[in-house]
């Protein structure tokens, strides 16, 4: 079943704040949202202030882990997403 517009648009939002986040914490213009985080330089302080930052976005705790084991953009806002919404991961 696919999502309602109104969570698909949400979901685009948080996709481009958390890329947005991504970008500064890492000093890029921009990033793509399936750019692997350790090929764009990413180390652990970098995934420590993205965590922090993204964290303070969607106020609520969230693991280190989930930058870690997803790695890019768009694998963290599908974590974040799920998390925030109640859904399971996929």
């Amino acid at each position: 079943m696919s999502a309602p517009r109104g969570e698909r648009a949400r979901r685009r939002a948080l996709e481009r704040d958390i890329a947005a986040i991504w970008a500064e914490t890492l000093g890029r213009d921009s990033v793509g949202p399936h750019e692997d985080f350790a090929a764009l330089g990413g180390n652990s302080i970098h995934a420590i202030k993205i965590t922090n930052r993204v964290e303070e976005l969607v106020d609520a705790e969230l693991s280190i882990r989930v930058l870690l084991e997803t790695r890019t953009v768009a694998g963290m806002t599908d974590r974040v997403h799920a998390a925030l919404t109640g859904e399971r991961d996929r």
